[in-house]
């Protein structure tokens, strides 16, 4: 308090000193970055890290300890933007010191055979073969719909051949295969639900 003005000050905390959080994986900027504000979030982390790289998907991992407890939170990114705001900062979590955020690469889905462009793709959510054949380009002049097949990794490690009709969903790792010389035995070929 000034005696000459009889004001008094108050000072509120702004900034933090030394306390640190860690970005890691498919970021654009991974490193260790200092926590600036007392009410710093998982989205102003992850943007001084120059958010997720092309790379990157959409589920985000964040531990660290809270009470003295190990944490652990699986958060899926676009669920922080949602139509719910409530929700949304349910998901946005406070950043404390030593926290690790960790941005998991993004799932892919593979193309081959008659295909206008061959290769890996990132498999975006819910998205079908007939999405996944229109993003690789789609068939070639003289290609069909016929002889299209998945192959996927089941549990015990083995692929699995699948005939899928065109609105039947892939998942992360599938291999889009079309090829209408390519004959597979009957005995490994499985029908894929929809």
């Amino acid at each position: 308090q000034d005696k000459r003005t009889k004001r008094t000050a108050w000072r509120t905390l702004l900034q933090v000193k030394g306390n640190q959080a860690s970005v890691l994986g498919q970021v654009n900027r991974p490193g260790r970055y200092p926590i600036e504000t007392a009410d710093m979030r998982l989205t102003d982390l992850l943007a001084n890290a120059g958010g997720g790289a092309t790379t990157g998907g959409d589920l985000l991992v964040l531990t660290g300890a809270r009470n003295g407890k190990p944490f652990r939170m699986e958060i899926d990114l676009p669920s922080v933007f949602g139509p719910s705001a409530d929700q949304g900062r349910v998901n946005d979590v406070l950043i404390q010191n030593g926290d690790v955020l960790w941005v998991d690469r993004a799932p892919l889905v593979y193309i081959y055979g008659e295909v206008q462009r061959p290769g890996p793709m990132r498999l975006e959510r819910g998205m079908t073969l007939m999405q996944v054949l229109a993003a690789g380009g789609g068939l070639i002049q003289r290609g069909t719909e016929r002889g299209i097949r998945v192959h996927r990794k089941g549990a015990d490690g083995k692929v699995q051949v699948l005939e899928a009709p065109m609105d039947a969903n892939v998942k992360d790792g599938d291999v889009v295969l079309k090829f209408d010389g390519h004959k597979i035995a009957d005995s490994q070929q499985l029908q894929l639900a929809v």
